[in-house]
């Protein structure tokens, strides 16, 4: 596989994805800096693409949280960042990469035109972000925060802090505006959700918790149930 093995789109003149399979990642340009939010499954080459695309600005890597889907090309670049939250979590799927650096909740990351901030969000994993900029409406959330299903079975995963991070965010939109959330670009099936997806996922979560779902084959050898409520589904015990 090779970086012409990779699709890419444009969402806006700035923001660019770029999908490898049913992932996706996102490239963030500023004028002088590009953020690339997470690196793929691995299997082509990332590295090339994401500088071509980016330029001659300096790139910096962010990811999401450490699933193998979100992490596997973090060796083709020199350093990335993430929550410590998920060092941990990062470790026991295969190692830390040789070069990373921390990434603390509240950290603006600013491109000039655009400001993202680092917001907390565990429960997928334990330290799962989302980049916020609220001027542009702007969510990247990772797997947290899309229609599903949801990974939420094995190591790390935790629905009720997954629930309470949704409600986090459905706050900030109550207090922030709708505005604020009109844009979340989703890591994998539809490419742009808004905050109204907040209300499904909540009730779903807290549905999966009271033991309201039935669980069905999930059609796979994973060793879970799939779980499915109005307007998402999780893959879980």
């Amino acid at each position: 596989m090779t970086d012409t093995d990779y699709r890419v789109g444009t969402f806006a003149p700035d923001i660019l994805f770029i999908e490898e399979g049913h992932v996706r990642m996102w490239l963030l340009l500023g004028a002088r800096k590009a953020i690339l939010v997470d690196t793929g499954f691995g299997r082509g080459e990332l590295a090339p693409l994401v500088r071509r695309l980016a330029g001659d600005r300096q790139l910096r890597v962010v990811l999401t949280h450490g699933d193998g889907d979100h992490t596997g090309a973090v060796e083709q670049f020199e350093r990335v960042a993430a929550h410590p939250a998920e060092f941990d979590y990062l470790a026991a799927r295969g190692g830390l990469p040789r070069g990373i650096d921390p990434l603390w909740e509240g950290t603006v990351l600013d491109l000039g035109a655009a400001r993202y901030e680092v917001l907390l969000i565990p429960g997928h994993t334990p330290g799962s972000i989302a980049l916020h900029d609220p001027a542009r409406g702007v969510l990247i959330a990772g797997d947290s925060v899309q229609r599903g299903p949801i990974f939420m079975f094995g190591q790390g995963r935790n629905m009720t802090a997954w629930v309470a991070s949704m409600k986090r965010l459905a706050e900030a939109r109550r207090e922030l505006g709708e505005a604020a959330f009109a844009h979340i670009l989703s890591a994998h099936h539809d490419l742009v959700l808004d905050g109204s997806i907040f209300a499904d996922l909540i009730a779903g979560g807290e549905a999966w918790l009271a033991g309201e779902l039935s669980g069905e084959d999930p059609g796979t050898d994973r060793p879970c149930r799939l779980y499915r409520a109005p307007g998402v589904a999780f893959f879980a015990p």
